[in-house]
């Protein structure tokens, strides 16, 4: 297989096990975004090591794709008056996570 093929199909098994923990968290009231960490630390060099020689080269992509996955289900539960209420805090928290990384 040449690498493009290589890298669809990686793409397509991470959708696919993001479908798995769609429908086990949905069934099971688990954090839909605990279970995607879940996956992806089994699936992932601390893990099984699923993909291996396609994960080191196009880790850039596969980590964007899922941080955007990770947003919209945490978007998703975002509601007015939960922004109202908390959003002070939660911008407060946001900036401090990122300025301490980026320490």
């Amino acid at each position: 297989m040449n690498g493009s093929t290589s890298f669809l199909i990686t793409v397509g098994c991470l959708f696919f096990i993001g479908l798995v923990a769609d429908l086990i968290g949905r069934k099971s009231g688990v954090p839909r975004v605990s279970l995607l960490l879940l996956f992806g630390i089994l699936a992932g060099p601390a893990g099984f090591d699923i993909f291996p020689e396609i994960s080191e080269r196009t880790f850039h992509v596969t980590c964007n794709v899922t941080l955007a996955f990770v947003a919209f289900l945490l978007g998703a539960t975002f509601e007015r008056g939960t922004v109202k209420t908390l959003g002070a805090k939660i911008l407060m928290l946001s900036g401090v996570i990122t300025l301490v990384t980026a320490i």
